[in-house]
């Protein structure tokens, strides 16, 4: 079966000036692509650091050259250097990783400096490994000297999986409702169902109604309140059976009735529908995660998890997105606010929840303009 490029991970941004990039995790996978804009801020020279390891790893070597000129080695760094200083200004560089377990990671990359009017660019060739052999890399931070990099910069990685083959009949539109689709190779039969999407307003809190569609793992729920018991993996939530719009400001509040050892609530705003997965928080863009002992941390825009003050065991949190700043409370006191990133088109909200011994509740409200329904699609009727 053929290959292509997937996206692994949302686009990460720099928002202002200085800031450096903080760790942001992918899934694993054998072959990454990282396509990198850099606005030079800082004095020295970028590093993206494979796992967020900055320290105490001296296990990267490369070679490298200027406009396609005589070669450079450089041994033993912390880190994938990014172009030795040789090029100063904004840059968009890519960089090519195998990333098999067991083996030491191969890494092609090349960097291009824009020049004004007719001028040609500068480049930037290298080639290196990452000597680690264990594991794979699923995460990367990034470092660029004392003065960080400018607004404006972003990071996306991508793996290779294999390509879809298009379905013929989602390239089939504007039909009668209980028209039919018959797949010769398979034999199916689907009928088209027209959309039922419906727009509606809430401008004060009231119950969230869940999808059991995109339950993961198993969670209990009745209403709007979630429990769960006998378990601590992550893997085990719900969406809303609805999507806020791109419009108004979005509320979503959660009573959290931590009760048992081990207990964790994590819920938040997702730009799409839970999939099965280990790192199924990596979906959120904006959330907040609270233990039963009270620690708790907020998901910003750019994918960091930040640590915020202890709260109480059983807690009313809340997520206020007015599309311009993301504020986060506890009890009805604020414990954080990031700038809100590149917005999403809609967002789902997203819970996770991990309790054992003794079950924990879990209440869901929101307000705002939100979608409810299904788009037009073909539904299977039987096969022949």
């Amino acid at each position: 079966m053929a290959k292509t490029w997937k996206r692994l991970r949302d686009v990460v941004t720099v928002a202002s000036n200085g800031d450096q990039i903080s760790e942001f995790t992918f899934p694993a996978n054998d072959y990454l692509k990282v396509v990198f804009f850099i606005k030079k801020q800082g004095t020295g020279d970028m590093t993206l650091f494979p796992n967020a390891i900055t320290s105490g790893d001296n296990t990267f070597t490369a070679r490298y050259g200027k406009d396609f000129g005589s070669l450079t080695s450089n041994n033993n760094h912390i880190g994938i250097h990014g172009n030795y200083g040789q090029l100063e200004g904004d840059c968009l560089a890519t960089y090519y990783i195998s990333n098999k377990s067991g083996e030491e990671k191969l890494i092609l990359w090349e960097y291009a400096l824009g020049a004004s009017g007719d001028n040609a660019p500068d480049s930037f060739e290298a080639s290196g490994k990452y000597t680690t052999k264990t594991g794979q890399i699923t995460s990367f931070s990034a470092n660029c000297g004392s003065g960080g990099f400018g607004a404006g910069t972003w990071i996306a990685v991508y793996g290779i999986v294999d390509d879809t083959v298009t379905d013929e009949k989602t390239t089939i539109s504007n039909v009668e409702d209980g028209t039919r689709f018959y797949e010769t190779d398979t034999r199916k039969i689907y009928r088209f169902t027209p959309s039922t999407l419906a727009d509606s307003s809430e401008s004060s809190l009231t119950d969230v109604v869940f999808d059991a569609d995109t339950m993961t793992g198993s969670v209990t729920y009745s209403g709007n309140e979630i429990t769960r018991t006998g378990s601590s993996s992550w893997v085990n939530g719900l969406n809303s059976n609805f999507f806020f719009r791109n419009s108004g400001t979005q509320t979503i509040e959660c009573v959290a009735q931590k009760t048992g050892t081990s207990a964790w609530c994590l819920f938040g705003l997702a730009s799409a529908k839970t999939v099965e997965s280990s790192n199924m928080d990596d979906q959120m863009e904006y959330a907040i995660r609270s233990a039963d002992d009270g620690r708790t941390w907020i998901r910003q825009s750019s994918g960091n998890w930040t640590q915020v003050s202890n709260t109480s065991d059983n807690v009313t949190f809340k997520i206020v997105n007015d599309r311009t700043t993301v504020t986060y409370y506890a009890n009805g006191s604020s414990i954080g606010t990031t700038t809100h990133g590149t917005p999403a088109s809609t967002y789902y909200l997203m819970t996770l929840c991990a309790q054992t011994n003794v079950d924990g509740s879990y209440k869901f409200d929101y307000s705002g303009d939100i979608t409810t329904g299904d788009p037009s699609k073909w539904t299977e009727r039987g096969s022949a």
